[in-house]
């Protein structure tokens, strides 16, 4: 099973939704949810169609960031299974 399938297993399975979160929130994370399996429907067929998973890829940046503007980027990133860069002192890497 992708990450993305059991992203969207996730997603809808009711200990997910146990935490609070408003339905704005639900549905961006929904949203992220089936395009990440559009992706991978589209990234799957033969012949692969570049112009469709571009345009597939793109939305689901746009879900990604919709979600960390709704403030539920760690489980948006959880349900990508993106590792988080550390965060680190800018002036520290000076």
């Amino acid at each position: 099973m992708s990450p993305s399938e059991q992203a969207a297993k996730t997603a809808t399975r009711p200990s997910a939704r146990a935490a609070q979160i408003t339905p704005l929130q639900e549905h961006f994370l929904d949203r992220l949810a089936a395009l990440a399996l559009k992706r991978d429907q589209v990234a799957r067929q033969d012949p692969q169609d570049k112009l469709e998973f571009k345009l597939v890829s793109r939305a689901l940046y746009t879900a990604l960031m919709d979600c960390v503007a709704a403030g539920v980027s760690d489980r948006a990133h959880a349900m990508l299974d993106i590792d988080l860069p550390k965060r680190t002192d800018c002036r520290a890497a000076r």
